[in-house]
């Protein structure tokens, strides 16, 4: 009997240990996917800076030639 309430425990816990891994992956990919984001928008925002930049110097030399 008390051989067998230790297989249920270690089950139990080995189930716990289990779900508690699981956890922590999905809140590390959920912050993986949210730094991924972040910095998606900030090449976003780097290119659309670059290329107002670039319009702007296409601009001026056209203007000075």
């Amino acid at each position: 009997m008390k051989e067998k309430k230790r297989q249920i425990f270690l089950a139990q816990q080995l189930n716990e240990t289990k779900y508690a891994e699981i956890e922590r992956l999905a809140n590390h990919n959920e912050m993986r996917q949210m730094g991924l984001l972040c910095s998606e928008k900030m090449l976003e925002g780097d290119t659309k800076a670059f290329l107002d930049f670039f319009a702007r110097i296409k601009k001026e030399t056209n203007q000075g030639a």
